[in-house]
């Protein structure tokens, strides 16, 4: 929820499942300036209509989140699988 609202906002279900297939969302950073552009392109990314442009893997998000991160400095942990 970077923008602070989900990608579509529509009354019923159907109505919700069909922008999710066949309309792009607005690019986050234009509703929320203050989101860095590289975010912002991995959040499309991880958004995009087409499988083969979408992160395949966590591991692939979680290199591009760490990334992102390192320009600020700070690092995001690895996840625990224990409980």
């Amino acid at each position: 929820m970077l923008r602070g609202r989900p990608p579509f906002t529509m009354l019923g279900s159907v109505e919700v499942l069909d922008p999710h297939i066949h309309i792009e969302p607005t690019p986050v950073n234009e509703i929320e300036p203050s989101i860095p552009i590289e975010l912002a392109n991995l959040t499309m990314r991880l958004l995009d209509k087409d499988v083969n442009k979408c992160p395949q893997t966590m591991q692939a998000v979680m290199d591009g989140l760490n990334e992102i991160a390192s320009y600020t400095e700070m690092l995001i942990p690895e996840p625990s699988l224990a409980a």
